[in-house]
């Protein structure tokens, strides 16, 4: 491959990897959890099978502690949501670009580990038998993941812009673009509120008054 053609692939790589990021980080907080930062990094090499890019994030509640089983649930189901978010992302650019969801599979290379990630949480937590109900429980828990980001998908692309140029984000930054620049400003003040008194209490609360904030 030219120069020319390398830094070409290079771009693409971190393109896609941008919005991949942004994908679990709009995920990730929609679905209430804090994003202690998201980084993409020009100097990882896919070839050796590293990722371009890391969302760092935390859950309310660490899992075997949680008693309530609906609540464990809920907040296992969201972690898939989240670890689905990147593909869901990639899925929606491609689709922008080409009209369809059907990445190709070289381009899936990035998904790989949270799709393994999943695969583990839904065996490990029993949360579908294996075979067809569970293939179904997957591709239900994909969809939900795009359908969540496909309503914001403006501030998908947002943060994945300033990501391509900062190439690293915290969680303060990302409050003050999602706050400030978004299209949905005055929803993400009361929800990074929301987010704020969760994780400001998180290790001290009991299972039901973490129901209030992850069971409907």
């Amino acid at each position: 491959m030219s120069d020319h053609k390398a830094r070409l692939s290079q771009e693409f790589d971190l393109i896609t990897t941008a919005f991949h990021e942004a994908g679990h980080t709009i995920s990730g907080l929609l679905n209430l959890m804090k994003i202690q930062f998201v980084c993409i990094d020009a100097k990882m090499d896919r070839n050796l099978n590293k990722d371009l890019g890391y969302t760092n994030f935390i859950i309310a509640a660490d899992f075997k502690y949680v008693q309530d089983l609906d609540l464990k649930k809920e907040l296992l189901i969201r972690e898939i949501y989240v670890n689905y978010g990147g593909l869901a992302a990639e899925k929606l650019l491609y689709k922008d670009i080409c009209g369809t969801y059907n990445i190709p599979m070289i381009l899936k290379v990035g998904s790989y580990l949270d799709r393994d990630r999943c695969a583990e949480l839904i065996s490990a937590h029993n949360l579908a038998p294996p075979g067809r109900k569970r293939y179904a429980f997957k591709k239900k828990s994909l969809q939900k993941s795009i359908d969540q980001l496909e309503e914001s998908w403006s501030d998908v692309k947002l943060v994945a812009h300033i990501l391509f140029r900062k190439k690293r984000l915290t969680y303060d930054q990302l409050r003050a673009i999602l706050t400030k620049k978004s299209e949905h400003k005055d929803f993400w003040k009361e929800h990074f509120k929301i987010i704020n008194k969760i994780y400001r209490n998180c290790h001290g609360m009991a299972d039901e008054d973490l129901r209030y904030y992850f069971v409907s």
